[in-house]
């Protein structure tokens, strides 16, 4: 016995894992797609093919950057990219764009290893092989970078040995025969001391003499007398400097109004709180050894084996440090109160452990990678329950993480994405929705021959609309020319929204757009694409394929002009079970009849219910049945509506496989897929 099906089916899950095909009883079976490329899932299901990208600049020197983003006092965006001795800062003021230079002390190789924290308008970095760095901008609008000038620390833990001593002479500290505390690394490093009277001074080790002595500049006058005097005699109370060569932390955050910098060489497990409200001030107690609430914090998130703090990130009430073994959750104990020296209670979260990427927050979640790199975790605090969990949010659709996360940055608008920067150079892409639920995962591919992403960063309302602000998602692209390899800054196109106009449409890769008053038919600043073949729009038209030559193509003429890399993207529905009469309808013999896609302000969409691809474009795509032989030059209508795509051929099947794509230069939205199907029994 036949009988007729019909199934309504949203995207609002995205790209699904192949191992999703033996989940017949989910209800999520038939929301997701077999294939989500190149299109991002919207937070209310539909299917939007993604805008392209746009070319913004060519690297320094045509070299690999790292792209980290900053927000002014005054909500001016800024797009850093670091490089081999330098970095690059380009500010954004409505439609202008200031850049500056400042030479760094981080090579080619030190900018991946970089971690950093924003306050005002200053930025701290951090890097195992260098001393802690201030980037901060002067009232003159100029940029400097120097060294972190620290007060009074960071220190280890005071010396409880009775029988490790030092003494002070002038300028000079030293150790009796048989103690052997310096090296020559300890030059620029913190000494604390005390003195007869019990107070306490601090100074900086400035020359390495011996194994057993060194010049010290004490940052006190009491201290420059007392040492002068022969007040510091051999005592056991003394602190060394936490930090010296080659042994810099590698994590940081503020924390309740703290500086929290973590995971030394020596110390990967430990991480050091400055004062409150005095970021630079590590000192542990006041002259008179007197330990207040708001002083420094030293504490060990002490394990059964060591694994070093990854990453910091504050989040509600408390500071959450990710591990390999898990994540510590760092608060001031009972009542969830503060942080301070007498008061530090970490707790680990078993089963969620994390590596290096940077985390994300998003609302009230901080979400990051699981130690392997192929997981993705959310962090969530029940507020009913008051305990912490930790979700995998990648486990239906885990396949498009196989090559392991290396990045990630939270588009908030207008799609609440967040981006995952994967090993091969690819986008995975999260949709989120309100409330913290999970929508669809998609993946991206930039067009280009070896096409590679290497870096991303999101900056707030960076686009050519001012009027209406966006999100932008900045990348280094890597592509291999004839020429070799070259590196340019991409931002992601525009999201085509209800009042876009066609002639604005952005769906090519790599591209360069002009606007002008006048018709133009010569488009120049393609070099970074010399030697492949562009195509795009001019006011709306198709233009047809163009090699680049000299960096510049002639074109249909126009006043607003879009050329770039074509790219595909595609949905595969997954092999639909509509659950007739109470039974699954998986491995029986089923004829699709037709489906019906539901279009938003969409121009051209290639369609296939038995492996061949039908065009339909034009105005009404429902009158169009045949292949278009040529639409280049042609304006069309972007069309709302139903398209019946209707299976004129074929016979039964074991197995739905319907899917549609686009790869010109122009926008398809699909809101919905209405299927109509004759299944069977037999």
């Amino acid at each position: 016995m036949a009988r007729w099906d019909h199934l309504q089916c949203d995207f609002s899950l995205g790209e699904l894992s192949p191992l999703m095909a033996g989940r017949r009883d989910s209800p999520d079976f038939n929301r997701g797609l077999a294939t989500c490329l190149n299109a991002i899932v919207g937070q209310r299901g539909e299917w939007v093919r993604r805008p392209g990208t746009k070319h913004f600049h060519d690297t320094v020197a045509n070299a690999p950057v790292r792209l980290v983003e900053m927000i002014t006092a005054e909500q001016r965006p800024i797009l850093l990219e670091f490089g081999n001795r330098s970095v690059r800062l380009t500010t954004f003021i409505d439609d202008q764009q200031s850049t500056a230079t400042v030479e760094t002390p981080y090579s080619q190789s030190d900018i991946w290893q970089l971690d950093w924290a924003q306050s005002g308008n200053s930025l701290f970095l951090v890097h195992a092989d260098h001393a802690p760095q201030l980037l901060s901008v002067d009232q003159e609008g100029d940029w400097h970078l120097a060294p972190l000038g620290f007060v009074d620390g960071p220190y280890l833990n005071q010396n409880s040995s009775p029988n490790q001593k030092l003494a002070v002479d002038g300028a000079g500290v030293w150790a009796p025969p048989g103690f052997t505390p310096f090296s020559r690394r300890d030059v620029g490093r913190p000494l604390r001391i005390r003195t007869r009277d019990g107070t306490w001074h601090y100074g900086i080790m400035t020359g390495y003499r011996n194994i057993r002595r060194m010049d010290v500049v004490w940052h006190s006058e009491g201290g420059q007398n007392a040492a002068r005097n022969g007040e510091i005699e051999l005592t056991f109370e003394w602190q060394l400097g936490a930090y010296w060569s080659n042994n810099f932390p590698t994590s940081i955050c503020f924390h309740e109004d703290r500086l929290i910098l973590a995971a030394t060489r020596s110390n990967p497990q430990s991480f050091w709180a400055s004062q409150s409200s005095d970021y630079t001030n590590f000192g542990p107690s006041d002259p008179s050894g007197v330990v207040m609430a708001n002083n420094a914090i030293f504490a060990a998130l002490n394990d059964r084996q060591i694994n070093r703090i990854q990453w910091l990130i504050s989040s509600q009430d408390s500071l959450v440090a990710g591990t390999a073994s898990g994540l510590w959750i760092v608060n001031g104990g009972i009542g969830k109160g503060a942080i301070a020296p007498s008061t530090v209670q970490a707790q680990r979260l078993s089963g969620a452990s994390s590596n290096d990427v940077r985390p994300t927050s998003i609302d009230r979640s901080t979400l990051f990678v699981e130690r392997s790199g192929r997981r993705l975790l959310a962090l969530r605090r029940d507020t009913v329950e008051l305990v912490y969990l930790t979700p995998d949010i990648s486990i239906r659709s885990e396949h498009l993480l196989t090559s392991g996360i290396s990045a990630m940055a939270y588009q908030a608008v207008p799609w609440a994405t967040n981006w995952c920067l994967m090993q091969d150079g690819s986008l995975a892409g999260l949709t989120m929705t309100d409330g913290e639920q999970t929508l669809g995962w998609h993946r991206h591919q930039i067009a280009g021959p070896d096409a590679r992403i290497l870096s991303i960063a999101t900056l707030p309302g960076v686009r050519s609309d001012n009027a209406r602000k966006q999100d932008s998602l900045f990348m280094v692209v890597e592509r291999t020319l004839s020429s070799g390899k070259r590196y340019s800054v991409e931002m992601l196109g525009d999201a085509y929204e209800h009042d876009t106009k066609l002639s604005d449409a952005e769906f090519v890769d790599g591209a360069v757009k002009i606007k002008e008053s006048y018709s133009f038919s010569r488009l120049t600043g393609l070099d970074h694409l010399e030697g492949l073949t562009v195509e795009g729009l001019s006011d709306g038209a198709l233009q047809t394929p163009k090699p680049v030559s000299g960096g510049a193509v002639n074109i249909w003429p126009g006043k607003t002009v879009i050329m770039g890399l074509p790219f595909e993207s595609r949905a595969d529905l997954m092999d639909i079970d509509a659950h007739g009469f109470g039974a699954f309808s998986d491995g029986r013999p089923r004829h699709l009849y037709e489906v019906i896609l539901r279009l938003w302000r969409s121009v051209s969409v290639e369609a296939s219910l038995d492996g061949r691809w039908v065009e339909y474009t034009g105005e009404d795509p429902r009158r169009l049945h045949e292949p278009a032989e040529n639409v280049a030059n042609e304006r069309h209508e972007p069309y709302t509506g139903g398209l019946r795509i209707k299976r004129d051929s074929g016979g039964w099947s074991r197995q739905v496989k319907m899917a549609w794509r686009s790869k010109t230069p122009m926008p398809l939205v699909v809101l919905s897929a209405l299927l109509r199907f004759q299944d069977s029994d037999g």
